[in-house]
């Protein structure tokens, strides 16, 4: 599911038997609600998946949904630190907004802050500046909101890239090392894509690809999309954020 804080994520499961249900449930009052989660998922003749998710889980129940009982579980990245980190900040108009989210994220141990990770273009506090205190998560949320960014911390790494209008579209040097992963309509691994327009003018600021599971795909990875149903789409695309339904 998508929202401005990448690192949410809500999972189904179908017909799960009534004492795994009620393991998880105990599970999760034992861990204080912070409950780990290791989603593994695709296409693999040897059993090794790739890892989908990583993260805590928060919130999980069941509901009978026509003849199926849903497992419906709600999990966050760094869930028990975002949760229990209580901040208190103020950013001056003018500063840069990669200054801020790197003081925001000073001192926070839940994971490895680097500049290379921010891609959110050269975006500076405006009108009176900000004055927040309140949750972590809270305040990399309003900021992501009103400037236009999704944020996630994957495998212990803060990452934080914003629309089209702010990030590039060509993978930048240093960012990640292997080739972007290449999405080929010709190659029958993409079912569709088209793009995501705002504002008045209707203006690009990003894509949505629907594709069969990719074995490395992840949030805040690289793709090269090739298509010829929109062929001005085909470049490179930064992953905001990404949902799983089936084998897609």
């Amino acid at each position: 599911a998508y929202s401005n804080s990448a690192n949410f994520t809500e999972i189904s499961i179908y017909n799960l038997a009534e004492t795994p249900r009620n393991r998880i449930s105990s599970l999760l009052a034992i861990a204080n609600n912070s409950l780990a989660i290791t989603v593994n998922g695709g296409y693999s003749t040897d059993r090794k998946l790739s890892m989908l998710f990583v993260g805590g889980i928060t919130t999980a129940y069941s509901e009978r949904v026509g003849a199926d009982i849903v497992t419906k579980i709600t999990a966050w990245t760094a869930a028990e630190t975002m949760a229990n980190t209580v901040v208190s900040l103020t950013f001056k108009s003018g500063e840069t907004l990669v200054s801020a989210l790197l003081r925001t994220l000073a001192g926070v141990s839940v994971a490895t802050v680097s500049p290379l990770k921010i891609r959110i273009g050269k975006d500076k506090i405006s009108g009176g500046g900000i004055s927040f205190a309140g949750q972590l998560k809270d305040l990399l949320d309003m900021l992501g909101r009103q400037y236009g960014f999704t944020w996630s911390i994957q495998d212990g790494v803060f990452y934080a890239v914003g629309d089209m209008s702010h990030s590039a579209t060509v993978q930048p040097a240093g960012v990640e090392d292997a080739a972007p992963l290449v999405l080929d309509a010709a190659a029958g691994n993409v079912i569709d894509s088209y793009p995501i327009l705002t504002g008045p003018m209707q203006q690009m600021v990003g894509a949505k690809i629907k594709a069969f599971i990719q074995p490395g795909i992840a949030v805040y990875k690289w793709l090269s999309l090739r298509n010829s149903v929109n062929p001005g789409m085909n470049r490179n695309w930064q992953i905001m954020a990404l949902e799983f339904r089936g084998d897609t």
